[in-house]
């Protein structure tokens, strides 16, 4: 019972440390991720500014470029582990993130720019970004990288609203999911702790019952042996009792009221 009761204990340690692992690696994949999202956009000044000749993370930029649109474009995927889930209520205010109206959830509807861009969620403004910074660096990449060619990089269809729609709503929809993930995290530690709790007290309680179980059939066998030594030194003589001192002082402090007719004289 006891070994069961180990093995169970066991897993539940694993799956709250698994569950709080999962969650905070959740929080922390959302910023990165959001901070790749911002290097994509935000490089694409300097880099057509620079001609591509300047280093990110003390590497080429367009190595390091091509790394972090390779992973924003798959943030899908990044958002479906997200639903991996049976919280109900994270679940509902992550679909309103990831597919509700921006300009809604953000400014209440008072959007003055970019407002029906914003009507697809943090899904829809990640797809049309990623989908503009992309033109603009192939555009560049493709020109003469002449005075001309880099106005027309920056000033291509819709690059206004994009600026507008990067500004405006992906920091706050980043730090929204943010919130959601970091509550995520507390929510794993607190069921944690309660597991915890749980658990100790059912280790207490088996514990205590195997103890008590295994120790009744040793106090049974000591009250036993007591018991024969009892018996066994009622069949000594009262002059050997008082003449051996070993035998006196055991009589004196064990025999108790059994044999008090005997004490009370061994001790006169």
């Amino acid at each position: 019972m006891l070994l069961g009761v180990c093995v169970g204990i066991y897993i539940i340690f694993i799956d709250g440390e698994s569950n709080i692992t999962t969650q905070v690696d959740r929080a922390v994949r959302n910023n990165i991720l959001f901070g790749k999202f911002g290097t994509c956009f935000l490089t694409m000044y300097q880099y057509v500014g620079e001609d591509g000749w300047f280093t990110l993370r003390n590497n080429p930029i367009e190595e390091e470029w091509n790394s972090d649109y390779e992973d924003i474009s798959n943030s899908v995927k990044f958002f479906s582990e997200l639903r991996d889930t049976n919280n109900a209520t994270f679940l509902a205010e992550l679909d309103d993130v990831l597919k509700g109206d921006l300009c809604q959830i953000l400014y209440d509807g008072d959007c003055a720019y970019v407002k029906e861009e914003a009507k697809n969620g943090l899904l829809g403004l990640n797809a049309i970004i990623i989908e503009a910074v992309r033109n603009i660096k192939s555009t560049y990449d493709a020109s003469d990288k002449s005075f001309e060619a880099k106005q027309e990089a920056m000033l291509i269809d819709s690059s206004f609203d994009i600026e507008w729609l990067y500004w405006l709503f992906a920091p706050p929809a980043y730090q929204i999911l943010e919130k959601l993930l970091k509550d995520n995290v507390m929510i794993a530690i607190e069921q944690f702790e309660n597991s915890n709790v749980m658990v100790v007290v059912i280790f207490s309680v088996c514990f205590a019952l195997l103890v008590r179980i295994a120790w009744i059939p040793i106090l049974r066998n000591f009250k036993r042996e007591r018991l024969l030594i009892k018996k066994m030194f009622r069949s000594i003589p009262t002059h050997i009792a008082i003449g051996n001192s070993f035998i006196k002082n055991y009589l004196i402090l064990n025999s108790d009221e059994i044999l008090m007719s005997v004490k009370q004289r061994l001790a006169n």
